[in-house]
């Protein structure tokens, strides 16, 4: 169930930076084989590498090739959320059974991430997302300013800005950044992997 991609580079000089877009087929399962050969079976020289970023600027693949004539990755290009969805929001005091996957969120306002976010106070925000099978790893970004407290299928993975233990909507942040930006984690893919 997965697509093999054959991109292939002519021999460049030293200290040169090749730049390479390709659209490539579709696979139902989100998974790609990518093969790295050298003609000559003696590896790449010393400094050479290949990255590959996603659609949103994000590097998921950075490596060079070690082995004398073939190197093979599967890499996954699954976005499970991508920007601009809808997620559910609430304001106020929730139970505490909010982040888990049965908890009834249909009374919860709808709430696009392609529109500006200007709301005070503590935001729960949840998000239904399905993974794949033997998912590797997944990176995941939130933009936000002050504290954050993410949870996967009723998991904590990530805390920025917040005091540990036990928190309510009436808990502060620790910190917070200069502006709000972009931050995130890459985690294990069993966390999010279909079974």
């Amino acid at each position: 169930d997965e697509s093999t991609v054959l991109l292939s580079s002519e021999d460049v000089s030293d200290d040169s930076l090749v730049v390479s877009e390709h659209c490539i087929p579709a696979s139902a399962t989100h998974l790609y084989t990518l093969e790295l050969k050298d003609a000559w079976d003696n590896s790449w020289s010393a400094g050479s590498y290949i990255q590959i970023d996603g659609k949103y600027g994000n590097t998921f693949f950075k490596n060079m090739m070690v082995h004398n004539h073939l190197e093979t990755y599967t890499l996954s290009l699954l976005y499970p959320i991508v920007k601009g969805q809808t997620w559910k929001i609430f304001s106020g005091s929730v139970s505490a059974e909010w982040n888990e996957i049965s908890y009834y969120d249909k009374n919860w306002m709808d709430y696009s991430s392609a529109h500006s976010f200007s709301r005070t106070g503590t935001q729960y925000l949840r998000y239904c997302a399905v993974g794949v099978k033997n998912l590797a790893a997944y990176e995941a970004s939130f933009l936000y300013q002050h504290g954050i407290i993410v949870f996967v299928n009723g998991n904590e993975v990530f805390r920025d800005n917040m005091p540990s233990g036990f928190v309510s909507n009436s808990t502060s942040s620790t910190g917070s950044y200069a502006a709000a930006g972009f931050h995130g984690f890459v985690r294990p893919g069993v966390e999010i992997a279909e079974p």
